[in-house]
């Protein structure tokens, strides 16, 4: 070609089909990283990006006060996790509100999703709020922040060998409720 210098003759040159089919296996070979909100292995969230992800885990140490001002621990007890995401969504205006109703779809419910980040999957996860902010300057943006809830299910209980409360002696152990008295003493007031 005119105007281009010549490449030198140490530098090798492949043919478009062996860059191709490098191409073709990089792509399979190399999967990107899964962030997001999933139910039944499937993402129930249409974004575009995931631009943040936190996730807070607390817990308390139960105490109670004592004399003088001290107080004593007795317990250490582990509140929900609160995973946070930040999806962000652009493109048409369909596909702006395919977006916004994905997450409406989800806050209402009472499914228990998972989060899913590239290092680790939680599950048991509920959502319990979105917000999104609009600004003129990304009016073809969209950002969600999604705050879900980790829920723990209890087991059941069981009772066995009940008592059935009917099958109990009346018992006088506390204060009587009084009666009006209706006994043949009853007359008028002297005074």
């Amino acid at each position: 070609m005119e105007g281009l210098p010549s490449l030198p003759d140490t530098v090798a040159v492949f043919n478009t089909a062996t860059l191709l089919i490098s191409d073709v296996l990089d792509a399979l070979s190399y999967s990107v990283p899964q962030w997001g909100i999933f139910l039944n292995g499937f993402p129930v969230i249409t974004s575009d990006n995931v631009t943040s992800f936190e996730y807070a885990s607390q817990s308390r140490i139960s105490k109670y006060p004592q004399e003088q001002g001290a107080f004593a621990s007795y317990n250490k007890v582990s509140l929900p996790r609160e995973p946070v995401f930040r999806f962000t969504t652009g493109g048409s205006i369909s596909d702006r509100q395919d977006f916004i109703n994905s997450v409406e779809a989800i806050v209402d419910d009472l499914n228990l999703y998972d989060v899913v980040t590239p290092e680790i999957v939680y599950s048991g996860y509920n959502v319990v709020r979105s917000s999104y902010p609009r600004q003129a300057e990304d009016a073809n943006l969209i950002t969600i922040d999604v705050h879900m809830e980790q829920v723990v299910i209890a087991g059941a209980s069981t009772f066995s060998n009940t008592v059935d409360p009917s099958d109990q002696a009346q018992q006088n152990n506390g204060l009587v409720q009084a009666q009006p008295y209706t006994g043949p003493n009853l007359g008028p007031l002297q005074g």
